[in-house]
């Protein structure tokens, strides 16, 4: 897809130049769409997924197309190891991380989730998120701390 083929989408709501974020479970859909908007309005971004590599590749693709510096990084938030590597990356990378946007989830209606009781779902994609957003901010807290003038 070259420049002119990419998506006419309306202009970015703000500048984000010089921002940067992570967006997990932007391969595809609502995260992909964040990610994009991001890209557009000129922040670097660190995008996530799970399993397809191939669909974290293409959305890359596009958004280094719009200019913005593109991190990618194949993990399962449903693993501590996973979700540390995640936030390894994330702050390796960009270590003044600036926005993070925890859209990855489970599929409960075609995916393996889908068998799932309802307390069983929200017990296994609920705590996966908790966690990721738990060793997020523990990391944040720790480079926080360590910023002159604070966080970020």
């Amino acid at each position: 897809m070259d420049a002119a083929e990419l998506p006419q989408l309306p202009p970015p709501f703000a500048s984000l130049r010089g921002s940067r974020a992570v967006v997990t479970g932007a391969s595809s859909g609502i995260g992909q769409a964040i990610a994009r908007q991001f890209a557009l309005a000129g922040a670097d971004v660190l995008i996530h997924a799970c399993k397809s590599a191939e669909r974290l590749n293409v959305t890359a693709a596009e958004l280094l197309r719009y200019g913005a510096a593109v991190e990618t990084c194949l993990a399962d938030l449903g693993t501590a190891s996973g979700r540390e590597r995640l936030v390894e990356q994330s702050f390796d990378r960009f270590p003044n991380l600036h926005i993070w946007v925890n859209n990855a989830g489970v599929d409960l209606l075609t995916g393996p989730g889908a068998g799932w009781t309802m307390p069983r779902s929200c017990s296994n994609s609920g705590r996966s998120m908790f966690e990721a957003r738990c060793c997020c901010a523990a990391k944040w807290d720790a480079g926080c701390a360590n910023r002159v003038g604070g966080c970020c």
